[in-house]
């Protein structure tokens, strides 16, 4: 209903006793000035004046620009089709409020649809001279747009997290399990409840290579594998699906639109079934050859994206090295038992193995280590020999960064127990390399079969390097602003409860600042996004370069940031709003070629507490007080 008044617009003119002829023109050609369609309505509704932007508007939408003056707007909104225009009947309440004196404005945001594109626009009515109303029309297309593209990477993010958690879930598996049919049962587990898929299975050829059976699965829709036949043959219509194709040429297929990638027609009704709409085939190699695959299902069309793709590819390489490490552990098992008459059959796995293996004596030098271990490591045999796993030429860290004491390094550990220490992930320091290296350390003692004295202790691990970056990367994601690389809401106020939780055990006086960026809407409406976004970048600069570096600052919401003052007493704090509010008032930020530099103001608001509180009760005062500044004038600094 909103857009059909709209639509019926015409050339700018005024009709009734409004003004003489000369104000009639003055105020005509003001509202043709106005970019955004305007229309004037007397108390009863009626339509008194439109502008040239509402006669076009109405011109592309259908409307008979001739018919608008005079009409009564409200009697269109009333009579509406709400299906045909939701929000009318509100609309026109809230235009008879705002006539009557009972709201000052009021702002109505709207679908306005053509056939070639989605729009959005906002319905902004205002009271005028005490008995008229203007109505306004925004067009918020791109904001809408904008929105909904931040809606989309904030589900992304949440689905990486997602699937990083799987993949780190498989990871702790994967280093432990002696088991491969169990382990292919926990990654399907793992990748169903830590990866937000529906399903998910690991097929394996069958005795005659010619077919790919299901070896596990986990999740909602498992009976889609019951009678299930995949072949491994190109020519045959069982083999062009994403399985046979992912076997037979040794990568990874992404099918984003089960109903219409590849040659599905096999299995069309079975997946129409469970309703899946996207699923992934990932190869799960041993030394380059296709072993297993481990396949997923999604209800959400074009569900993988590449990083999702890429995780995914992680972890069924991870589940390649666990094959590869289970088949390793088996070797090496019967290995040991023929060490002493077959040490070429040893020696042949010792040094094709995947993973790094160091071996030490029971004093803990090193005796040997595989081509593996020196390329992970970053050192040569000839460094290693004769030396510790804690020898000053290297060093070990924890996973928070500190220092790892030799004696819980896990071979020391093993020796000192006699038992084997499994999955202790440690960073390897070395100076002749610039990054650290990462490993999932597994290590277990040996005894001498007739003394049952410790001989010697092996070390197996695999380089997880990457798996710690991504973790690094998603954990800074999730703690701070990617805009302005202050903290983000949610450590902001980590933070600020443990501060005041020191100064409550402490004793003294805390402080809090909410900071608004004032008319920032309209910073965004008249200069644009980019500008808006170089707006919040250099108030979040400004007052970094005016706070202590023991304060804290934060961005708590699109224009909204607040700070942390410990030990500051009130009217301390209240000097170093007052501080940052010149700042930033005097920083001249550039708005584009066009635009040149811009100029900004603050409102902030000040709280303070020397008693147990939390980080929320003291922001609420602070907001409080910002509150005050905001509709006291702007650009100033209230205290509560």
């Amino acid at each position: 209903m909103v857009l059909a008044v709209c639509s019926q617009g015409s050339p700018t003119r005024v009709r009734g006793s409004v003004a003489d002829s000369d104000t009639k023109a003055l105020l005509a050609g003001a509202m043709d000035a106005v970019g955004a369609p305007v229309c004037v309505l007397d108390a009863a509704g009626t339509i008194l004046a439109i502008n040239q932007a509402w006669r076009e508007f109405s011109n592309r939408n259908g409307g008979y620009a001739d018919q608008a003056l005079g009409q009564n707007y409200l009697d269109h909104c009333d009579r509406a089709d709400p299906g045909a225009a939701p929000g009318s009947a509100e609309l026109a309440r809230a235009i008879r409020a705002v006539l009557r004196g009972e709201l000052a404005q009021y702002f109505h945001d709207y679908a306005c649809h053509s056939p070639t594109e989605q729009r959005w626009f906002s319905a902004r009515v205002y009271p005028f001279e005490g008995r008229y109303a203007v109505i306004v029309h925004v067009d918020i297309t791109d904001l809408h747009h904008t929105l909904a593209e931040q809606h989309e990477q904030q589900r992304k993010l949440e689905r990486l997290k997602d699937l990083y958690s799987a993949v780190t879930e498989a990871d702790q598996v994967i280093g432990t399990s002696n088991d491969l049919h169990g382990l292919f049962s926990e990654v399907c587990r793992i990748a169903v409840e830590y990866g937000g898929m529906q399903m998910a299975w690991v097929a394996q050829p069958d005795p005659s290579g010619e077919l790919l059976v299901a070896k596990a699965s986990y999740g909602t829709g498992t009976a889609y594998l019951e009678g299930l036949i995949i072949s491994t043959r190109a020519d045959v219509p069982e083999g062009r699906g994403p399985a046979g194709t992912a076997y037979r040429e040794n990568r990874t297929t992404i099918n984003q639109a089960c109903n219409s990638e590849f040659n599905m027609l096999p299995w069309q009704q079975r997946i129409e079934t469970f309703h899946w709409q996207s699923s992934g085939t990932f190869p799960v190699r041993q030394a380059d050859r296709v072993v297993a695959l481990l396949a997923v299902y999604s209800t959400h069309p074009d569900a993988f994206d590449a990083q999702e793709v890429q995780l995914l590819e992680k972890l069924a390489a991870n589940l390649g090295q666990a094959a590869d490490a289970i088949e390793a552990r088996k070797q090496r098992h019967e290995a040991e038992q023929s060490l002493r008459r077959s040490e070429e059959k040893y020696r042949t796995l010792f040094e094709t193995v995947h993973q790094g293996v160091v071996f030490q004596d029971s004093a803990g030098v090193i005796l040997s280590a595989n081509p593996a271990a020196e390329r992970i490591l970053g050192l040569s045999l000839a460094q290693m020999q004769g030396r510790t796993s804690v020898d000053p030429c290297w060093g070990a860290i924890r996973r928070d960064g500190s220092p790892l004491p030799g004696n819980e390094h896990p071979a020391m550990q093993a020796l000192a127990s006699g038992k084997p220490v499994i999955g202790v992930v440690m960073g390897v320091v070395n100076p002749n390399r610039a990054d650290t290296v990462w490993i999932l350390a597994n290590a277990t003692p040996v005894q001498n079969r007739s003394t049952r004295d410790l001989e010697y202790v092996y070390t197996i691990f695999d380089d997880i390097s990457e798996n710690i970056r991504l973790q690094q990367e998603l954990q800074n994601q999730a703690n701070w602003d990617f805009l302005t690389e202050v903290p983000n809401r949610r450590r902001f106020f980590m933070l600020g409860q443990h501060e005041l939780a020191r100064a409550v055990r402490y004793g003294g006086e805390t402080a809090v600042l909410m900071l608004d960026i004032d008319h920032f809407k309209a910073i965004n409406d008249t200069h644009g996004h980019t500008t808006g976004d170089a707006v919040i970048k250099a108030v979040a600069q400004v007052c970094k370069g005016s706070l202590r570096e023991v304060d804290i600052l934060g961005r708590i919401g699109g224009e909204e940031f607040a700070v942390v003052l410990p030990q500051t007493p009130h009217a301390k704090a209240h000097d170093v709003a007052e501080r940052i509010r010149l700042a930033v008032q005097q920083c001249a930020i550039a708005a584009g070629s066009a635009a040149g530099a811009i100029r900004v103001t603050v409102s902030i608001g000040v709280a303070s507490c020397r008693c147990e509180t939390t980080i929320d009760e003291l922001l609420k005062s602070a907001d409080a007080a910002l509150y005050e500044a905001k509709h006291s004038g702007r650009n100033k600094v209230c205290s509560a």
